[in-house]
């Protein structure tokens, strides 16, 4: 945007459906000429106004349903389907994803559904972060049998790796644990952890190119979801 001499604005919402409304309605009283956003709400009736506007509007990995606008995002189902055929899914007799709150997100939930397409038919039981006795849960998991965990983003890893080292519980040897990297730190923790990390920078510049593509041409993007290749960091916690 700098380089094409556009000035940005950047809002958050805190992921609140409420102060997102609030805050898209204050745009648009500011006359900004596009939006990208990072949708709180999974319905596109929500963000009808913004179309109704005939303002550009584009989504930033999640998707809305139905699907109206293009978003681009991280390849979730393919680069889960690629991680898993690279780990011996027979050292593990449980699989567990850890997760914040899957509804409204639709990220959340394709993460969720990739694993459990890649584990069947075993089973996959989900603990969702903040959830009454998540903590408990995440400990019974790793107490029961050899569990295989899966975090849906960098924050949740920190918080499942605190609750195992908690509860003494060795990193490969007796639990493993994979899933998303937000944050790129995966390598400098214990034995280094096997994950995905999202490709942010070029995500966000698709997501201006596009944009600033749709501002000049006056023309709507085809609605749809643009995935960006994610690379997967094998290491040694799986």
């Amino acid at each position: 945007f700098n380089q094409a001499k556009w000035q940005m604005i950047i809002l958050d919402s805190l992921g609140e459906v409420d102060l997102e409304n609030q805050y898209l309605e204050r745009l648009i009283d500011q006359n900004v000429d596009g939006i990208i956003l990072q949708p709180a709400a999974i319905t596109s009736e929500n963000y009808q106004f913004i179309e109704d506007m005939q303002l550009p509007l584009i989504l930033a990995d999640r998707k809305t349903y139905p699907s109206q606008w293009l978003t681009i995002g991280t390849d979730n189902e393919a680069v889960i389907s690629r991680l898993f055929d690279q780990v011996n899914l027979a050292d593990y007799q449980s699989f567990v994803v850890v997760s914040e709150v899957l509804a409204p997100v639709s990220t959340r939930q394709d993460r969720y559904y990739a694993v459990v397409t890649a584990c069947a038919p075993a089973p996959v039981q989900l603990i969702e972060v903040g959830q009454k006795n998540w903590q408990e849960a995440i400990l019974d998991s790793a107490g029961q049998q050899k569990t295989l965990f899966f975090c849906n983003n960098g924050r949740v890893m920190i918080e499942v790796l605190r609750i195992l080292k908690q509860g003494h519980f060795q990193v490969p040897q007796e639990v493993g644990v994979t899933g998303f990297d937000d944050w790129h730190m995966t390598d400098m923790i214990g034995p280094g952890i096997t994950s995905i990390e999202q490709p942010t920078e070029r995500i966000g510049a698709a997501l201006a190119e596009n944009l600033l593509q749709a501002i000049e041409s006056q023309k709507s993007l085809k609605a749809g979801y643009r995935a960006i290749p994610s690379h997967i960091s094998l290491r040694s916690s799986v």
